[in-house]
Protein backbone atom coordinates (compact mmCIF):
# COMPACT_ATOMS: atom_id res chain seq x y z
CA UNK A 1 0.00 0.00 0.00
CA UNK A 2 2.97 1.98 0.90
CA UNK A 3 4.38 1.64 -2.70
CA UNK A 4 0.75 2.71 -3.87
CA UNK A 5 0.76 5.87 -2.69
CA UNK A 6 4.46 6.55 -2.98
CA UNK A 7 3.82 6.04 -6.64
CA UNK A 8 1.01 8.34 -6.89
CA UNK A 9 2.56 10.98 -5.29
CA UNK A 10 5.52 11.13 -7.45
CA UNK A 11 3.20 11.11 -10.87
CA UNK A 12 1.21 14.11 -9.36
CA UNK A 13 4.17 15.80 -8.35
CA UNK A 14 5.80 14.92 -12.19
CA UNK A 15 2.31 16.18 -13.78
CA UNK A 16 2.03 19.64 -11.76
CA UNK A 17 5.82 19.70 -12.57
CA UNK A 18 4.74 19.75 -16.76
CA UNK A 19 2.10 22.11 -16.00
CA UNK A 20 4.15 24.64 -14.55
CA UNK A 21 6.81 24.27 -17.37
CA UNK A 22 4.44 24.87 -19.71
CA UNK A 23 2.85 27.56 -18.49
CA UNK A 24 6.54 29.19 -18.24
CA UNK A 25 7.07 28.71 -21.82
CA UNK A 26 3.98 30.21 -23.04
CA UNK A 27 4.78 33.43 -20.81
CA UNK A 28 4.93 36.19 -23.39
CA UNK A 29 8.52 38.03 -23.40
CA UNK A 30 7.93 41.46 -25.04
CA UNK A 31 4.67 43.90 -23.44
CA UNK A 32 5.21 47.19 -24.28
CA UNK A 33 4.90 49.54 -21.25
CA UNK A 34 5.96 53.00 -22.39
CA UNK A 35 4.93 53.63 -25.95
CA UNK A 36 6.53 56.07 -28.54
CA UNK A 37 3.99 59.47 -28.59
CA UNK A 38 5.79 60.33 -32.82
CA UNK A 39 4.89 58.49 -35.81
CA UNK A 40 7.62 56.38 -37.29
CA UNK A 41 8.58 57.32 -40.74
CA UNK A 42 7.50 53.95 -42.91
CA UNK A 43 11.25 53.72 -44.30
CA UNK A 44 12.95 52.85 -41.37
CA UNK A 45 10.71 50.27 -40.28
CA UNK A 46 11.87 46.33 -41.08
CA UNK A 47 9.23 44.53 -39.86
CA UNK A 48 7.09 44.77 -37.11
CA UNK A 49 5.18 42.13 -34.11
CA UNK A 50 2.18 42.54 -32.35
CA UNK A 51 2.52 41.70 -28.62
CA UNK A 52 0.91 39.04 -27.16
CA UNK A 53 -2.94 39.26 -25.79
CA UNK A 54 -1.27 38.26 -22.35
CA UNK A 55 0.37 41.30 -22.58
CA UNK A 56 -1.82 44.03 -20.05
CA UNK A 57 -1.54 46.39 -22.22
CA UNK A 58 -2.31 46.13 -26.47
CA UNK A 59 0.87 47.37 -28.43
CA UNK A 60 2.85 46.96 -31.34
CA UNK A 61 6.59 46.20 -31.34
CA UNK A 62 8.78 48.29 -34.70
CA UNK A 63 11.63 46.62 -35.54
CA UNK A 64 14.16 49.66 -37.16
CA UNK A 65 16.68 48.83 -39.92
CA UNK A 66 18.99 50.20 -37.43
CA UNK A 67 17.96 47.32 -35.06
CA UNK A 68 16.16 49.17 -32.47
CA UNK A 69 12.29 48.15 -31.27
CA UNK A 70 10.44 50.91 -30.70
CA UNK A 71 6.54 50.64 -28.53
CA UNK A 72 3.25 52.08 -30.43
CA UNK A 73 -0.23 52.03 -29.23
CA UNK A 74 -1.82 49.22 -31.16
CA UNK A 75 -4.70 52.02 -30.81
CA UNK A 76 -2.31 54.73 -32.47
CA UNK A 77 -4.41 55.46 -36.54
CA UNK A 78 -0.48 55.73 -38.10
CA UNK A 79 -0.12 52.09 -36.25
CA UNK A 80 -3.01 50.77 -37.55
CA UNK A 81 -1.99 51.94 -40.76
CA UNK A 82 1.34 50.74 -41.44
CA UNK A 83 0.29 47.53 -40.38
CA UNK A 84 -2.42 47.65 -42.84
CA UNK A 85 0.00 48.49 -45.92
CA UNK A 86 2.42 46.03 -44.76
CA UNK A 87 -0.11 43.26 -45.12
Amino acid sequence: MKIFVFTIVIALLCTAQEIKATESAQTPTDCCFKFTNKQLPKKTIDHFEETSNKCPVPGVIFHTKKGHKVCASANEEWVKEHIKKSC
